[in-house]
């Protein structure tokens, strides 16, 4: 009986696992193929811009006419900084497909290896049951029942565990862009009183700083939100940031200018405390949802030892 009991157990999280799993995998299909579209959208987009930027920059009958209007630099510098955003939305939807693609791989292979677990686990509490009706034991179908429960809730406990560590890694990035936005604003500030060159660069590479991180975070959103698919959570965590203002105080670096960029900072050190926030708030829920999963286990695991006893 305990063999029995035993392969069953396994048997039961791995068949719960493939119920996981095939959520999971839909969910990614969708994903990728939402993705495909965007990448495809943004490179075309991107390369219109780039085209604008060398109309401007070459021998065309924009550049001339703009030359003429005597606005030709200050037309080049805005169409380089929109040919920029477009590679900037380019490159990150290129880098949450490969990530998709590489989690949808990854499931899948998993998944495969599944594939013949609902007709073991069938085979085995075939003979499980046939075995507890020759000993004429009343309580063997509760037994049954109670096993599947208990893989249940362990599966559904590992899900909780799998978000609340991608939800972790989400919140350590958008943590860590908070930093060097902290740091843009600090430098910022000074500039703003006549700091000089020294502080305006500063400034502009702990901006960059924050950009770049910007990339870290949007990909951990996005595992987050793979991981809640199948955890009864639902959150749209989304976040950008435009990347042209930089390239805006470059070119026009007075005392305005510094101020839009200074406002630009605060709303992108709002901007990620919003959606740190939500995350906090669901990692909240999950850690409820553990708790309460722990209870429903060892509740459970009680009852299957009062009814294996009976038994014994």
């Amino acid at each position: 009986m305990a063999s029995y009991r035993e392969q069953l157990k396994e048997l039961q999280q791995k068949y719960v696992r493939k119920g996981h799993l095939e959520t999971l995998v839909a969910d990614l299909e969708r994903q990728y193929e939402d993705l495909k579209s965007r990448v495809f959208l943004y490179e075309a987009q991107m390369k219109q811009e780039q085209a604008d930027v060398d109309k401007l920059e070459g021998r065309s009958l924009s550049a001339f006419f703009a030359g003429l209007r005597g606005n030709k630099e200050e037309r080049l510098d805005k169409e380089r900084q929109e040919a920029r955003a477009a590679r900037v939305k380019y490159d990150m939807a290129v880098l949450e497909r490969n990530q998709v693609e590489d989690d949808l791989r990854r499931r899948k292979e998993e998944l495969a290896d599944l594939e013949a677990i609902p007709a073991q686990r069938e085979a085995i509490l075939s003979q499980w049951a046939q075995a507890v009706k020759a000993m004429g034991g009343p309580v063997g179908r509760s037994i049954l029942d109670l096993e599947e429960r208990n893989a249940y809730l362990e599966g559904q406990r590992r899900e909780i565990c799998e978000a609340q560590a991608a939800g972790q890694a989400a919140l350590t990035a958008a943590d860590d862009i908070l930093s060097s936005l902290s740091t843009a604003e600090d430098w910022g500030t000074m500039d703003l009183f006549g700091g000089g060159l020294l502080s305006s660069m500063f400034k502009h590479e702990a901006i960059d700083e924050a950009q770049g991180k910007v990339e870290g975070l949007q990909l951990a959103l996005r595992r987050f939100k793979t991981e809640l698919v199948d955890v009864s959570v639902d959150a749209d965590l989304t976040f950008t940031m435009d990347g042209s203002t930089q390239f805006f105080d470059v070119f026009f670096d007075n005392i305005f200018t510094d101020w839009a960029v200074q406002d630009e900072i605060n709303k992108s050190q709002e901007r990620v405390r919003r959606v740190k926030t939500e995350i906090q708030g669901i990692m909240e829920n999950l850690s409820q949802q553990d708790i309460q999963m722990q209870e429903e286990i060892a509740q459970v695991r009680q009852e299957l030892e009062d009814l294996l006893t009976k038994i014994e």
